[in-house]
């Protein structure tokens, strides 16, 4: 049997008997859809729309307690109907305004961009082109195997000097049955204009005419690969 416990109000007086504490949840209230409003149901999907199915366990069920729980239902989510489609809706615009041609027309000047850069670095004694980027706006060289023999600098070296100007040109060996192969690589994307390719082979030749004044530099044999 539990005592019953005198209490005094901040007055000093006591309770009255008569009075009752009614505890209350806030909450909000819900908003009632009008007519014909959109809603999950049936909206977003039909038999038309291919469903991947992802079973996503609860982690109770697999950690060392998982006997102590069973499994009352299941609860399905479409997530697709939840995500943003700005990115998709984006897309679809520069479908309908550039079309074939306007992207024919930015992958072809890319891919002059890259022949330009790859006919220039191919000019250059120290180098020798594995691709030119006639295929994709992609390529690739080596060093020249005559003049490595007595080069100051690898292209380890050289990826490092460039990047001091703000140039990313990574330098990296190639899969293991050629892991004696290092290889430097540029990507010319849309934004990459022919300004900045003359630019590029501006501190390129710069990097280059660096190391071949310092015969004493000791050439770096493996790097970051960025």
């Amino acid at each position: 049997m539990r005592r019953k416990e005198a209490r005094l109000s901040s007055s000093g007086k006591e309770p009255d008997e008569n009075k009752q504490t009614v505890s209350y949840q806030r909450g909000k209230a819900k908003k009632n859809a009008l007519d014909g409003s959109p809603d999950d149901s049936g909206l977003r999907f039909d038999d038309s729309v291919p469903v991947e199915e992802i079973a996503l366990s609860a982690p109770e069920l697999e950690g060392p307690d998982a006997a102590d729980y069973e499994i009352v239902s299941h609860k399905i989510t479409y997530r697709l109907a939840e995500r943003p489609g700005s990115q998709v809706i984006a897309q679809y615009y520069n479908f309908l305004r550039l079309g074939m041609e306007g992207y024919r027309r930015i992958q072809q000047s890319s891919q002059n961009v890259a022949l330009y850069l790859s006919g220039e670095i191919a000019k250059m004694p120290p180098f020798e082109l594995i691709t030119k980027g006639d295929d994709i706006p992609v390529f690739c060289w080596k060093m020249n195997e005559e003049y490595a023999k007595s080069a100051a600098f690898s292209l380890y070296d050289l990826a490092d000097k460039l990047r001091e100007r703000g140039w990313l040109v990574p330098a990296y060996p190639m899969p293991k049955n050629r892991g004696d192969l290092i290889v430097q690589r540029i990507v010319v994307k849309e934004d990459f204009s022919r300004d900045l390719a003359e630019r590029l082979l501006e501190d390129l030749r710069r990097a280059v005419a660096y190391f071949e004044s310092q015969p004493g530099h000791n050439a770096k044999i493996e790097g970051d690969h960025f």
